[in-house]
């Protein structure tokens, strides 16, 4: 019996340990970039897909994440008015994408 009991200690211990590290920033949601029209955004979803609001108009499209770097590829009227790859930084509710060496800071909308 005692026996049992450790082991349950232990692999209660294992999984608290493992609970507690810490929750990596999400890029999933809407955000706005600053410096522009409220009613310019970009919302990530968890399936890799997004979309873009531009005063009332909404393109859709798709992201990949691979470490820092992002591919964004979106397209409206089914034409494709992006198709780009750069970097991209999560601290907080900030979020920078990099691409072509030209840095657009964004606000995560709380809603």
């Amino acid at each position: 019996m005692k026996k049992i009991m450790c082991a349950f200690v232990a692999l209660f211990m294992f999984f608290a340990l493992v609970g507690c590290g810490g929750k990596e920033a999400s890029i999933v949601g809407k955000w706005h970039p600053e410096g522009e029209d409220e009613s310019f955004y970009f919302e990530f979803k968890e399936n890799n897909e997004m979309s873009v609001g531009i005063s009332g108009f909404t393109a859709d499209g798709t992201y990949q994440l691979d470490g820092d770097k992002i591919t964004l590829k979106i397209s409206m009227l089914g034409e494709t008015i992006m198709d780009d790859e750069g970097t991209y930084k999560i601290n907080g509710d900030k979020l920078t994408i990099t691409i072509d060496g030209d840095a657009q800071d964004f606000t995560k909308v709380k809603e």
